[in-house]
């Protein structure tokens, strides 16, 4: 379980460049107005208070904190832990769940995948996003006997390259339609990439953030997949 100042922490979490992307340019193509969506890890709020204008969206977190965050436009929100507990709705309830930046910090993902896989309608869509273990320089950082960071102190217990996070999908009977990550890139390299469209940019400490649609095994620092569930 997280201590009370970890779930604080992540109650002012906003979300990355490749979870706008993938917003903007998937899921509000996909999904028709209306649709019911689950959002699985709401951080600070952000996403599901800008869906839910136009979706039905409903939210579970193990986060008192971030739960506050959420507009009286979501229509429901529920405390639990999905380590443990399912998720309270009926089998084939939503059209589409998100789970950016949360599946690293389940221990037992096979309740979690089975619990999503559950309360998703046939043909239903999964957005989800987690670190590449691959990126450059994590890699340097292993080679020399370092932790990377993000994965020793944001409280990250399962670790996926681009391959085996696709593999952690379809091995729950998902189709994957799109896999992309968030090109991560030395800061000194800015002045090459400002044109870039900047809703999908971000510079962060020493490094650029480039969400894209490229798969990029070793550039690539956060990680997104579109899965649908076979009907």
């Amino acid at each position: 379980m997280m201590n009370n100042k970890l779930k604080e922490r992540f109650a002012e979490l906003i979300p990355s460049v490749e979870t706008v992307f993938v917003i903007r340019n998937y899921l509000e193509r996909i999904l028709p107005n209306g649709s019911k969506i689950l959002e699985i890890g709401v951080g600070n709020g952000e996403v599901s208070n800008y869906l839910a204008k136009k979706y039905e969206v409903h939210c579970v977190d193990y986060s008192e904190h971030c739960l506050a965050k959420l507009s009286e436009r979501v229509a429901n929100k529920h405390l639990i832990d999905l380590e443990v507990e399912k998720i309270p709705y009926s089998d084939g309830f939503f059209d589409a769940i998100l789970a950016f930046a949360v599946l690293e910090h389940i221990k037992n993902i096979d309740h979690a995948m089975r619990e999503i896989e559950r309360v998703l309608k046939p043909n239903g869509y999964v957005f989800a996003s987690t670190p590449n273990i691959n990126w450059f320089p994590f890699r340097i950082k292993f080679l020399f006997g370092m932790c990377p960071e993000d994965f020793h102190t944001a409280d990250h217990v399962h670790f996926w390259n681009l391959r085996w996070f696709r593999k952690l999908f379809t091995n729950y009977g998902f189709e994957i339609i799109k896999q992309g990550t968030s090109i991560g890139l030395p800061n000194f390299l800015y002045p090459f990439v400002k044109r870039y469209r900047k809703e999908f940019l971000e510079v962060y400490d020493k490094y650029i953030f480039i969400a894209s649609d490229r798969a990029s095994t070793i550039l690539g620092y956060n990680q997104f997949i579109i899965a649908k569930k076979r009907g």
